[in-house]
């Protein structure tokens, strides 16, 4: 089957999910997927700059899981997706992102400048309500967090700083109602 011919299911809820078409794919002439031998992992970086507001690539879903993985995006509150282009996998995590994605309209957009050779990063706890594993954030900006756990472990007014997806305000939503039913039984 060609890549055209791919034709992706559309989910239940929050992204609206498109045949993948080859032009869909110009994401491997703007970025590159490199090894960061300093971290141990691979990792996105721009091939060009970037402005503010700029996509950067479409994204679509190549499966669904009810769980998360170390690779996957969550698109709501009990979907997460793999990513095509696959290369999107590889944006590395920061507490001063460069770049967010849109769930609702498949993309991933620029909200900093990005200089050719620079890592993309965004904010994972903007997608992820809780991630597969916790880890050490080595991002260094003056607001790094240092532990990554998702967005059920942060308060809302350091979620407040960043753009989030609409299923994490949801989730947050009802964890600070359902916190306060239980403070007023107590």
């Amino acid at each position: 089957m060609s890549l055209a011919e791919l034709i992706i299911r559309n989910t239940t809820k929050s992204i609206s999910l498109h045949p993948i078409h080859l032009e869909t794919t110009d994401i491997a002439n703007d970025c590159q997927v490199i090894l960061d031998e300093a971290q141990g992992a691979q990792s996105l970086i721009a091939k060009k700059n970037f402005a503010p507001g700029e996509l950067l690539s479409r994204f679509y879903a190549l499966d669904e899981f009810s769980q998360p993985s170390n690779d996957s995006l969550q698109i709501d509150e009990t979907c997460h997706i793999g990513l095509y282009p696959t290369q999107l996998r590889y944006i590395s995590h920061s507490c001063d992102p460069n770049v967010v994605f849109d769930i609702q309209a498949g993309e991933v957009i620029c909200i900093k400048p990005i200089q050719a050779g620079e890592y993309i990063t965004c904010f994972y706890p903007s997608t992820e309500w809780e991630v597969l594993d916790a880890f050490s954030c080595l991002c260094g900006s003056d607001q790094c967090l240092e532990t990554i756990q998702g967005a059920k472990h942060l308060p809302i007014d350091i979620l407040n700083r960043y753009e989030l997806a609409r299923h994490i305000r949801r989730l947050k939503r009802h964890q600070s109602l359902f916190s306060k039913a239980v403070q007023v039984s107590i």
